[in-house]
């Protein structure tokens, strides 16, 4: 069972106040149906409840909206054939390896509307260290009930760049729910490839292949283009000058939305110093993720062209994304790092050609730095003679986020400086220091 209340206040042109309560529960059992030559069949039963309040307070008038979410579910796992014990089994069996195949579907109730979906996937483990596995899965989702009904609001101030002045703008972004919003509809597939671990310093890695297409997918318009405002003149707002002042981010519906994506992981843990009596060894985990995108096609509706994202096409996206993760740990002692890195991205004026008023952003990478010690408690047997559980201690730490101070960088299509993308335009903060102490009672 889980329970959160949360309060969120805004000031500015729209004060708002906002308060939600919500309660859910998980419930999951599994069970032996029948035992085949190759191992026994596992069915899986989940149930997943929820129930929401929010309720806001905008200019003096409230708003309240509820919400209920049920989602029920089953997979059924069955062995198809495994690898013979040493000594038994053919050649061939042998070079078989294990097979697996799962089953499964759920279904989603909520206020907003119905889902339901279907999955299925094969696991392959030619060797012990080496496995292949493909999933597949059809689902239509349930429209979530803030996309549906949440009010009409303000949110923070964003700066834009607009492609119709060629000028950047502070705009308000206009946010709340969309009653009409379709339920989408989804289609994927991915294709994996895992091994590991080796050595002593445990190696391990991946490789997946992953295809989704989407109909009517719901999300905010992806840019602020003369094209997109054309076709959506109701949700970009301007001044008598003609300066971009509102721009309305509630969700719309896509006709469809095709991606493909190559994602990478690789990961090792190496020991530190000698471990020391009745004290653990100290050690260093090192973790790289890399995703590259091979396609990311959208297209809005009939009357407008498929938009092409990776070149620019209805605002651009990133191709390539890495993340390395260093986690590590002697004694009282802990040492975090995380690097993050993106490629650049063009975003078209114009859609299917380059042109000088394009949008052409910068590669970017960040790294934060946290330095921990915790301070173990005593532990004293109580009076009783029993020991009581140990606790976690007090953990002080310092952060350090975005060590460089790097900041995003844009430049036009020509080369000149993008309006809106100085250094304090999109990132003001860029480093911050912190400082924590954090206990478990």
């Amino acid at each position: 069972m889980t329970g959160q209340v949360s309060a969120t206040r805004q000031s500015g042109l729209s004060d708002t106040d906002s308060s939600q309560q919500s309660l859910g529960g998980t419930l999951s059992a599994n069970r032996k149906l029948l035992t085949l030559p190759a191992g026994p069949v596992i069915v899986n039963l989940f149930t997943q409840a929820s129930r929401s309040r929010t309720t806001t307070m905008i200019g003096g008038a409230e708003q309240a909206f509820s919400g209920h979410n049920v989602n029920l579910g089953a997979t059924l796992s069955v062995p198809l054939w495994r690898t013979p014990s040493p000594g038994q089994g053919s050649v061939v069996s042998h070079a078989l390896g294990s097979l697996s195949a799962t089953l499964g579907g759920n279904v989603r109730q909520t206020d907003a509307g119905q889902g339901k979906g279907v999955n299925a996937g094969l696991s392959w483990l030619p060797l012990g260290k080496f496995r292949l596995t493909g999933n597949w899965s059809r689902s239509t989702d349930s429209v979530s009930d803030a996309q549906r009904f949440a009010p009409e609001y303000y949110g923070a101030p964003i700066t834009v760049f607009d492609f119709v002045t060629g000028q950047s703008a502070e705009v308000l972004p206009i946010l709340g729910g969309t009653p009409d919003l379709r339920p989408p509809r989804f289609d994927r597939v991915a294709l994996s490839a895992l091994a590991g671990p080796f050595l002593p310093w445990n190696v391990a890695g991946s490789v997946s292949l992953q295809r989704s297409n989407a109909a009517n997918s719901a999300g905010p318009l992806p840019a602020v283009t003369p094209e997109l405002e054309a076709a959506f003149p109701d949700r970009f707002r301007r001044d008598a000058t003609g300066r971009l002042t509102a721009i309305d981010q509630r969700p719309i519906n896509f006709a469809s939305t095709r991606t493909e994506s190559l994602a990478s992981n690789l990961g090792a843990s190496f020991p530190l110093g000698e471990a020391a009596p009745g004290k653990p060894r100290g050690t260093l985990r090192l973790t790289l993720n890399h995703n590259l995108q091979l396609r990311n096609v959208t297209t809005i509706h009939a009357s407008l062209p498929p938009m092409n994202r990776l070149v620019g096409d209805g605002g651009g996206v990133p191709r390539q994304q890495l993340d390395v993760q260093v986690d590590g740990r002697r004694g009282a002692w802990g040492l975090n790092m995380a690097a993050r890195w993106r490629s650049g991205y063009r975003t078209r004026r114009d859609t299917g050609r380059d042109s000088a008023g394009d949008l052409r952003v910068s590669p970017v990478g960040t790294i934060d730095l946290r330095f921990s010690y915790v301070l173990q408690r005593a532990i004293r047997p109580s009076q009783s003679g029993v020991t009581p559980r140990r606790g976690a201690g007090i953990q002080f730490g310092l952060d350090v986020i975005n060590v460089f101070d790097a900041r995003p960088g844009a430049s036009l299509g020509d080369g000149r400086p993008a309006p809106g993308y100085g250094r304090d335009d999109q990132d003001p903060v860029g480093r911050a220091v912190r400082l924590f102490a954090r206990s478990r009672f």
